[in-house]
Formats: structure tokens, C-alpha cells, sequence
């Protein structure tokens, strides 16, 4: 529910009511989280996927089974190891740009300007992706202070809410094991 809540906060501090803000596809494992899960959805559209237990891949041929790539041009994944994982290899699959734990982002034509902290924070970097789809996992949210700005930042008003997919899950993780 973290991940939804994540959302929302950037949905909310960085774009406005009358904006379309695109759709949201939420993975899930149990039945009885299906109407609680709905009502955190930070978009009107949404797409349900139920899966049995979180697996990459099986989470990146579900997301190709419902996903049209040709109108998407920006992915949006949760913080956290699984959002940046995601992230990645689902725009390798589909042979666009990807950039984990951003922290701001804005258009600049058919490209997408992102930032996040490199050098063990000390230092904003700023990454130029080329190729569409654009996927992207958010930078860990701090709790804000109230002198301090929102981590995030989103700008994009040439792109129509159309173009936009917010995606995590609520999903048991299960046992993780490791054979060496």
C-alpha cells in the first residue's frame, strides 16, 4: 500500500486536477486486497492484474499481456529494489530508456530530462533519455519538511495523460533464497 501512497504524493504535489494523468496498472496476490487497493488508485483508468507471488518475470509478461508500448511513453515504477528492477528490464524489453531512483523529471521535446542524486547524495546528476518508452522508478521519498520542496517534480505539457503508466503491486514477496 506504500507503493500506492508513493504515487498518489507525486501525483499530487506535480500535477494539476484538470490534468489527464494517465492510467495505473496494480499487481496483486489476494482477493479480499482487490477493493482496498482500488480505492488508492491515483488514476481514473485502472488495470488489476492478479498474480500469485511477485516474480520479474512474471510480472514483465503480465505487464506485456495488458500493455499497449506504442501509446506509452513514460512508465512510471515504485522506489525500492523491485521498482528499480522492474524498471529496467521492462525497457529493455521494450527497447526504450530507463533511469532508476529519479528524483525530478521534465520534457524537452521527444526526449526526457531526469535527475537523481549521485555520488552517495552529495551531487544532483542530470540524464538525458532518447528513447521511448521512458521508464523510470522513483527516488525513495523523504518525509518533506516544510522548508524543503518535494523530491519529485514532473513536467510534461506537450504529453497527454494517455502517455503515462504508474505501475507497482501489493504482492507477498516470499521467502527470498539464494543458491551459490
Amino acid at each position: 500500500m506504500a507503493q500506492a501512497e508513493e504515487l498518489n504524493g507525486f501525483m499530487r504535489e506535480h500535477l494539476s486536477c484538470g490534468d489527464n494523468v494517465g492510467s495505473t496498472i496494480v499487481f496483486y496476490s489476494k482477493k479480499e486486497d482487490k477493493n482496498a487497493l482500488l480505492g488508492l488508485v491515483p488514476t481514473e483508468s485502472v488495470e488489476l492484474v492478479r498474480v500469485a507471488r511477485y516474480q520479474p518475470e512474471n510480472i514483465l509478461e503480465a505487464l506485456q499481456a495488458v500493455e499497449n508500448a506504442e501509446k506509452t511513453h513514460l512508465y512510471v515504477f515504485p522506489s525500492g529494489f523491485a521498482g528499480s528492477e522492474i524498471a529496467v528490464r521492462w525497457a529493455y524489453r521494450m527497447r526504450g530508456s530507463s533511469l532508476v531512483q529519479v528524483k525530478q523529471i521534465e520534457c524537452s521535446g521527444a526526449q526526457l530530462i531526469a535527475r537523481k542524486t549521485v555520488y552517495a547524495n552529495h551531487v544532483l546528476g542530470t540524464f538525458k533519455l532518447a528513447k521511448r518508452p521512458f521508464c523510470i522508478s522513483l527516488s525513495p521519498a523523504i518525509p518533506p519538511r516544510p522548508s524543503l520542496p518535494c523530491p519529485f517534480s514532473l513536467h510534461c505539457p506537450t504529453w497527454s495523460g494517455s502517455h503515462v503508466r504508474y505501475v507497482y503491486w501489493h504482492i507477498s514477496m516470499g521467502p527470498l533464497t539464494w543458491t551459490l
